[in-house]
């Protein structure tokens, strides 16, 4: 899980990169939605592959997105950082944390970890405030609280946890 989340990152990171300076801008959508499909099918394959995922899965607002390359990325600030909320979740289970992945104390604060997320989400909701910053703190900590409850539900199944 480690590797196929580093590669995640990794080709999230890279694709603004495979295009001119600033193909990729004004990608705001909706999620579920296949906004944007004639940018996708004229950029090159991977480039179109990762940013119609993105377009799929994410609302992509311009304003909620890192840029590289002149280029927003394929998904906003918020969903980079809860996959690498995942995989610094996953490092730290594997240099150590994994015995202590059945602890229900673990378990409480890995829920609290996912929480900060929601409430943050809710409050953007409701005050219609939209600071970045908040977005990729609560998305990493909810990404670590998610790799430590998939860690947790993975080592039922594992008896030398």
């Amino acid at each position: 899980m480690i590797a196929v989340s580093a590669v995640l990152l990794l080709i999230l990171t890279i694709t603004p990169f495979l295009e001119p300076y600033g193909s990729f801008t004004h990608l705001d959508g909706t999620p579920g939605t296949m906004d944007h499909w004639n940018l996708w099918t004229s950029s090159n394959p991977i480039s179109g592959t990762v940013y119609a995922l993105g377009d799929i899965l994410c609302h992509q607002m311009q304003s909620r997105s890192f840029i590289l390359n002149g280029s927003q990325m394929a998904v906003c600030a918020r969903d980079l950082s809860v996959l690498t909320g995942v995989f610094i979740g996953l490092l730290m289970t594997a240099a150590g944390l994994r015995r202590y992945v059945r602890d229900k104390r673990v378990l409480c604060i890995s829920i609290l970890l996912i929480i900060t997320m929601v409430i943050d989400w809710i409050a953007e909701h409701i005050t219609g405030a939209d600071i970045l910053s908040l977005r990729v703190i609560t998305g990493i900590l909810a990404g670590v609280g998610l790799a430590i409850l998939a860690e947790r539900y993975l080592s039922r199944y594992d008896d030398t946890v």
